[in-house]
């Protein structure tokens, strides 16, 4: 059967210290996109935080996917994502891991809010929502993400990575390894995902997907 709106949700976990930041767009025209703290204000609600790509993104959170038991899920929505770029960083020990995809592939990137503490209890994770579009029966989806662990890494370099990423990855040539000059040598890890799908209900969807 066909896939609408098929989604491929991967996660990511840390120790206590990771905090995250999203790269979203501004709030008015007059402002830059920047990487933006997950943090809690006094009119933040919910556990969890998703960054839709666009007003679809949007619909595809709110369609009722993350209903079903028997692990539904409050999402709230934030500011749209610049870029499916985001990190978590632990600040003590000076090390970021960051995550990429090109915009086509990844529609959204989520996470609970970041604690007051370490000491806090919940998650430390990071999620990316992939594909997001309409697939037929017998369809083969491909999507692309890229995770870079670094001590010392800026939010400047990871915005540089990412770019160096987008150049490679549109139009599509296959995976290949980033070797930035002028730090020490990152652990780089691309991931080509791929779904084969075979059926469908409105309630399940059944896939079998390979890392590679």
């Amino acid at each position: 059967r066909d896939m609408p709106r098929f989604e491929l949700f991967m996660s990511n976990y840390f120790t206590n210290r990771f905090l995250a930041s999203v790269y979203v767009k501004p709030k008015d025209a007059s402002g830059q996109p920047a990487f933006a703290p997950v943090n809690r204000t006094p009119a933040s609600q919910g556990a969890y935080v998703m960054f839709p790509r666009d007003d679809d993104a949007v619909m595809m959170i709110r369609d009722g996917r993350w209903k079903i038991p028997p692990s539904p899920v409050e999402w709230v929505v934030g500011s749209f994502m610049a870029a499916p770029l985001a990190y978590r960083r632990d600040g003590e020990l000076g090390i970021t891991a960051a995550f990429m995809s090109p915009p086509d592939d990844c529609f959204a990137m989520s996470c609970p809010w970041n604690p007051q503490t370490p000491e806090s209890g919940g998650y430390r994770s990071l999620y990316q929502s992939f594909f997001g579009r309409n697939l037929k029966a017998g369809q083969t989806a491909r999507a692309r993400c890229r995770m870079i662990i670094n001590r010392g890494l800026t939010d400047a370099q990871v915005l540089a990575r990412y770019r160096e990423f987008a150049k490679q990855t549109a139009p599509y040539g296959g995976p290949k390894r980033l070797t930035p000059a002028g730090l020490w040598p990152p652990r780089v890890s691309t991931i080509t995902l791929r779904a084969f799908f075979k059926h469908s209900s409105s309630v399940s969807k059944r896939s079998r997907w390979r890392v590679s």
